[in-house]
This record gives C-alpha cells, sequence and structure tokens, in this order.
C-alpha cells in the first residue's frame, strides 16, 4: 500500500541507514491537499445533510441509535448469533 501511495506522490519514504528494517513515512504537500480539498467538500455535505436539524434533534437521535444498537447487540447476545431469531 505505501509503494502505492508513494508511486502517486502522497506519501516519502525513507529507509535509515543505521537499521534497513526501519521505514520513515513522510505525508507530501500533495496529501495535504487532498485532505483540504475533501474537507471543504465533506463540511459542505454535512451542512447540507443537517439543514434544519437542531442540535437538539441531533442529540436525541444519536442517543436512539445508541439505545437501538445496544438493544441489537443484547438480542444478539440473548438469542445468539443467529439472525432468524431477530
Amino acid at each position: 500500500m505505501l509503494e502505492v501511495l508513494s508511486a502517486k506522490g502522497y506519501v516519502t519514504l525513507c529507509v535509515n541507514k543505521q537499521d534497513k528494517r526501519n521505514l520513515s513515512v513522510a505525508l507530501t504537500e500533495k496529501t495535504f491537499l487532498f485532505f483540504t480539498q475533501f474537507e471543504t467538500k465533506g463540511a459542505a455535505f454535512l451542512e447540507q445533510l443537517f439543514d434544519g436539524i437542531n442540535a437538539d434533534l441531533q442529540e436525541s437521535a444519536r442517543i436512539t441509535m445508541e439505545t437501538l444498537f445496544n438493544n441489537l447487540g443484547r438480542m444478539k447476545m440473548q438469542y445468539g448469533k443467529s439472525d432468524r431469531h431477530i
């Protein structure tokens, strides 16, 4: 994987001269530009997705989803790994 990222210019690989087993990985400017570009797009996506949903509603949804997943986990433990009982 590192070789692919290196070939595409996203990381620089440096072998330690004293210990050839030690490989240092450094992010390049191209990597930072990539994340900056997608951070902006991601923020815009989330802003549109949650448009009209205030913090109280978001918190309520989070608590509800957390409770549902906890219940499912408990049910899976209770009935075993087979999904046919759920």
